[in-house]
């Protein structure tokens, strides 16, 4: 929860400059991001979310495609029908929000 929320705190600091990191394909981090997202822990899934909206508010043109993301991983889970688990749901809903 830390990790995360200093995290948002940088993307914030850094604010446009942020964009080379995240979109670093080596890095994986929006990827490790949504694997977060759906954590057993709801501190940890909150922090997560916060960190999609910092992001989101830092460079907005990526808005768009998170949520693109976002809506396309509930619907894996619902072709699965695991979207019954509870943290998943509640996961992509807070970075939904």
């Amino acid at each position: 929860t830390c990790t995360l929320n200093e995290f948002s705190h940088l993307v914030q600091i850094l604010g446009t400059s942020v964009r080379t990191l995240i979109q670093d394909r080596s890095i994986h981090l929006i990827e490790t991001l949504f694997t977060t997202l759906i954590h057993s822990s709801y501190r940890i899934r909150l922090s997560t979310a916060w960190c999609f909206r910092s992001i989101g508010t830092v460079l907005p043109s990526l808005i768009a495609p998170l949520i693109d993301q976002c809506l396309e991983k509930l619907q894996a889970c619902r072709r699965l029908d695991t979207i019954a688990d509870a943290d998943s749901l509640s996961g992509y809903s807070l970075a939904l929000e």
